[in-house]
């Protein structure tokens, strides 16, 4: 439900945009700011929260209901996108690596390297982050689904 209203909002803020092309420049200023503000940090910020809910979600599908062909289409589709999104997370920081500390790059993708290290340049690795936290979220989802009934491989895995 919250994707939907951000991806309605952002919708919305690109409608308005194109519908009003004579704005002033300060609402243009504005609108940008906005836009840079809005447009991908609730996005990133709900993919790095729900990525271990929903992962699992997919994963039980897996394991209880294999007869449902429209359940196992949309699980794997989650499983692919979370599968994917870290890699584009990473690529896009690795890019963006000199200009991370940048209060433009903040405002707009800053979620994705909170608390990390970005002033050191090329040795920066605020890009291997995501790979990281997305893998080991899947791991421990994939071990706690297809591994329940043998809780000491749990134990040793988690």
């Amino acid at each position: 439900m919250v994707f939907v209203v951000i991806v309605l909002v952002i919708l919305l803020l690109y409608y308005i945009r194109k519908k009003c092309k004579n704005l002033s420049e300060k609402n243009k200023q504005r609108f940008e700011s906005l836009k840079g503000k809005i447009f991908w940090n609730p996005l990133i910020r709900y993919t790095l929260l729900n990525a271990l809910k929903l992962t699992m979600s997919a994963m039980t599908t897996y394991k209880v209901n294999l007869d449902d062909g429209v359940n196992i289409g949309f699980s794997t589709l989650i499983l692919i996108v979370f599968l994917l999104l870290p890699i584009g997370y990473s690529v896009v920081l690795y890019r963006l690596n000199d200009s991370l500390d940048k209060q433009r790059y903040v405002k707009s993708i800053g979620t994705l390297y909170q608390g990390r290290d970005v002033g050191g340049g090329i040795d920066s690795k605020a890009w291997v982050f995501p790979l990281f936290f997305f893998f080991r979220r899947i791991a421990f989802a994939a071990v706690t689904i297809f591994l329940f009934s043998y809780p000491s491989m749990q134990m040793l895995a988690h």
